[in-house]
């Protein structure tokens, strides 16, 4: 199905919101859900649940089903304008909240297939920080495409990078910083609260920052009454 999105996309989003699960099924006929711009961008929504996710951050009002249009408290206009960026590419991006990685507590990644990039997300381990946080960090690895940060590389179905990666990765961690319900702190396997992946870069300044993702980082924070130190390990260290 193809519409003009820029027009359409609000409207078509908050259905589905509103929408039973059942009813979006029935909707999207066991297919991705696509809003494809006639100039040949899109998005593409690998199933309802991914929709609704991304709607909720991206819609400034919410049509509740009585009818009734109400403030979303969840909107971030920046978020916003990325996902528009992202439409109007030529660029398809297909984003996907079902991903489960083997390693690690990030749970997300993009990746291409030498056209197309998947934008993948999923629930992260309590130490990176929330669901939300991830969407933002993936779709701001997203956005580095468009801004020419990163380029796909077709005959390798890979990516070419232009920066250091611990400047990808800090610029992305910051952005999902500002994700609405994010997480900053958890109660670690010793029973101490401690800040999150995510907390750390909201917490360190910029230099500090990419260096616990390269180094890791040594927190000071109490057990009660009681100065503890915590190591929190590099999720980028140098590879040997």
């Amino acid at each position: 199905m193809q519409i003009t999105k820029k027009a359409i996309f609000p409207a078509m989003i908050m259905s589905l919101m509103m929408m039973s699960p059942s009813e979006v099924s029935q909707y999207a006929a066991n297919n991705p859900i696509r809003f494809i711009d006639i100039n040949g961008g899109s998005i593409v929504f690998k199933n309802e649940s991914t929709a609704k996710y991304i709607a909720s951050f991206a819609l400034k009002t919410i049509t509740k089903k009585n009818g009734k249009v109400v403030e979303n408290k969840n909107y971030n206009e920046r978020f916003a304008e990325i996902i528009q960026k992202l439409d109007d590419s030529n660029t398809v991006y297909e984003f996907s909240d079902t991903f489960t990685g083997t390693n690690g507590a990030e749970q997300g990644q993009i990746s291409t297939d030498g056209e197309k990039v998947f934008v993948e997300f999923g629930t992260p381990d309590e130490s990176y920080g929330s669901k939300s946080n991830l969407l933002f960090e993936e779709t701001w690895h997203a956005y580095q495409i468009e801004k020419k940060l990163i380029a796909i590389n077709k005959e390798r179905k890979g990516f070419d990078m232009y920066l250091q990666g611990v400047d990808y990765e800090y610029e992305a961690k910051e952005f999902a910083t500002h994700a609405p319900g994010g997480s900053f702190s958890y109660i670690n396997h010793a029973g101490i609260k401690t800040r999150t992946q995510i907390g750390l870069i909201k917490f360190l300044d910029p230099y500090e920052g990419r260096r616990f993702l390269t180094n890791g980082y040594t927190e000071r924070t109490f057990n009660g009454s009681t100065s503890v130190h915590i190591f929190h390990y590099a999720p980028y260290p140098p590879k040997k």
